[in-house]
């Protein structure tokens, strides 16, 4: 079971994460018992192999060597790739683990020789910081859209709430939410209503591992399932409570692994998948009484590349804004669907300017005055929404 967990784990399975780590820890426990209370038993004698052994005496040099050998030995600065990059890293690493328990480890067990002690654990010392800078120092800093969770309060003067409007409003999703937020919130103030935005950019509202076209979880993907649905819970249970939330998430719109099965809403199956989760995250952000409007995504901007998943497929982003306005029950008007489209892709084209003004020259994210131009209209849209749902687009 140890070995198979080895080779066969996946860092970003959510089953690691629901009990997998766990049992593993489980299974480890149960064979350190087995060995002390039968230390002349099958087990015992098979962990006592003269390599097995050595392993054990170089192991805490491994634990600390790994990490910085994988940050360095990238693929990119390597030239390996798949079993060779592999067999490179584990070489290295256990080339300084060795090199570390000879200079340092030894030494300060055996407390043989001080002078040896003293003089190489600094220069151990060094080396592992200087691995760790070296294999850091050629990162790439992440894309906006892969920071931390940001919370954007209002800064913008209010003028005295206006009877009827909405007490107080916050926008949750990715980055696209977080770069309409300005805008959003300049037009907001205008009426007298604060507003704030609470996303996590290169997450989904909805549950599920996010995949890349490959297939592959993004590396972020198990923490954003494990962090939104807490931070979606808070965002609309923290004082001042909200009475409107806006819903904005292109990363809804792409393909995720939930409950062990690949989701797409490309297949019958996937849409009723994400059907179901479009409803039980709208469900969580009322159950405080809040009036909820999702914010469908306007299409792709042609010619533009996207740099988020979730527009690079014109299909897919139809496909979920069918799925939005499905899932958006309006006999009670408390759930309702915002079209973009009309705003940012006037007559049907999505064009990147729009009488001068830039909206989206990446494709995906409002640039500062295309975020005031935008931010003016959806205020107004939600507005009109707000006091008569009847004029919402569904």
């Amino acid at each position: 079971v140890i070995v198979a967990a080895f080779a066969f784990a996946n860092s970003q399975s959510p089953r690691l994460y629901r009990g997998g780590s766990l049992a593993f820890a489980v299974v480890v426990a149960i064979l350190i018992a087995s060995i002390m209370g039968a230390p002349r038993g099958v087990v015992a004698r098979l962990l006592a192999f003269r390599p097995f052994v050595l392993i054990g005496l170089i192991s805490y040099g491994i634990y600390l060597w790994h990490w910085p050998v994988i940050v360095y030995a990238t693929e990119a600065r390597v030239g390996l790739s798949g079993f060779g990059l592999d067999a490179f890293r584990l070489g290295l690493t256990l080339a300084f683990s060795i090199a570390s328990y000879f200079l340092v480890e030894r030494p300060i067990r055996t407390r043989l020789r001080a002078k040896l002690r003293w003089s190489a654990a600094p220069i151990a010392i060094a080396a592992a910081l200087g691995a760790i800078l070296i294999g850091t120092a050629g990162a790439t800093a992440l894309p906006a859209y892969l920071q931390p969770p940001v919370n954007s309060s209002t800064t913008t003067t209010l003028i005295p709430p206006v009877v009827g409007n909405p007490k107080h409003v916050v926008l949750v999703g990715d980055s696209v939410a977080l770069s309409l937020g300005p805008g959003l919130d300049a037009a907001l103030a205008t009426h007298g209503i604060p507003f704030e935005a609470d996303a996590a950019p290169g997450c989904s509202i909805l549950r599920g591992i996010t995949l890349d076209h490959n297939g592959r979880p993004y590396p972020w993907s198990a923490g954003c399932e494990k962090a939104v649905f807490p931070a979606l819970r808070a965002a609309v249970d923290t004082e001042p409570r909200p009475d409107l939330v806006l819903w904005l998430a292109s990363w809804d719109a792409v393909d995720r692994e939930l409950g062990g099965q690949h989701i797409s809403s490309g297949t019958a199956h996937g849409r009723r998948v994400l059907y179901r989760e479009i409803r039980a995250a709208a469900s969580l952000l009322t159950a405080k009484g809040a009036r909820l409007m999702i914010l469908a995504l306007p299409p792709p901007v042609p010619g533009v590349t996207p740099k988020l998943p979730g527009f690079d497929n014109a299909d897919r982003v139809r496909r979920l804004n069918a799925l939005y306005r499905h899932a958006a029950p309006t006999a009670n008007g408390r759930i309702s669907v915002l079209d973009l489209d009309d705003i940012v892709c006037p007559g049907g084209r999505c064009p990147v300017r729009i009488g001068g003004v830039e909206l989206r020259p990446d494709g995906s994210h409002f640039e500062p005055d295309g975020s005031a131009y935008v931010g003016r209209e959806v205020a107004n849209q939600l507005l009109a929404c707000w006091k008569d749902p009847n004029t919402c687009a569904s």
